[in-house]
């Protein structure tokens, strides 16, 4: 699933990446292969790289955070946050990891942009997390909160993967289209536990939409997800 920024949300099944880490990185590309497509053929263009990152990997007891040297002080910081926010959501969801989790950073948009695991996904897009691989990854692009908001959200979609597939964190395009949960379920969750229930955006389209009957019916809404912003509906 990825995570949209704020303005404008733009979301799809994702999560909710970048330049696949080097071999110690561990990850290779694999997941759903629609965004990436769509990003390969803008203009008929292949995915441009034009960068090569030098890839290392910081271990905390349940993230493997993957980064290069320039973003050192930003990985710090991750790794202190995705532990606090591992705590909380493990408390929450009644679930902990068996296994490892990637987390791969990027000190940029241009940079988050050259991923080879979905191609790029648009200015609207602040983080992702494929389904397959179960990869956290996102971009420095606004202040620290934000940071750890985006972060936050695609561990959601971690600790979803990892729930519906058991611990194994290798599933399968079959086994995901068997089990994927509808995306305002998957959305609204990761954005209810990544903010809080006092949110003023999803307040104020919740309220227009209430006004304005136009409220849609969770048939609509699980139906046609693309007509709706499943992060503040669900």
């Amino acid at each position: 699933m990825h995570r949209s920024v704020p303005t404008p949300p733009r979301l799809y099944p994702a999560t909710h990446a970048p330049p696949a880490p080097a071999p110690a990185a561990g990850p290779a590309a694999g997941r759903r292969p629609a965004p990436g497509a769509h990003a390969q053929q803008y203009f008929g263009q292949n995915q441009v790289q034009y960068e090569q990152f030098e890839w290392k990997v910081m271990k905390t007891e349940h993230f493997d955070v993957h980064f290069y040297p320039s973003e050192l002080d930003g990985a710090k910081i991750v790794a202190r946050m995705a532990e606090r926010s591992y705590a909380r959501l493990s408390r929450l969801m009644g679930h902990t990891f068996r296994e490892r989790k990637p987390i791969i950073v990027f000190a940029s948009r241009g940079d988050f942009a050259q991923n080879n695991v979905t191609g790029d996904l648009g200015e609207g897009t602040g983080g992702v997390t494929d389904a397959l691989h179960q990869r956290n990854m996102f971009f420095f692009g606004q202040d620290l909160a934000e940071v750890e908001h985006v972060m936050t959200h695609e561990m959601v979609h971690q600790f979803q993967y990892d729930i519906m597939f058991s611990g194994r964190g290798n599933a399968t395009v079959a086994s995901l289209s068997q089990s994927a949960p509808p995306l305002w379920f998957a959305e609204g969750m990761a954005e209810y536990l990544s903010l809080g229930p006092d949110h003023p955006a999803t307040d104020a389209v919740i309220r227009a939409a209430a006004l304005n009957v136009h409220q849609p019916r969770l048939v609509q809404i699980t139906d046609s997800p693309d007509h709706y912003l499943p992060n503040r509906v669900g």
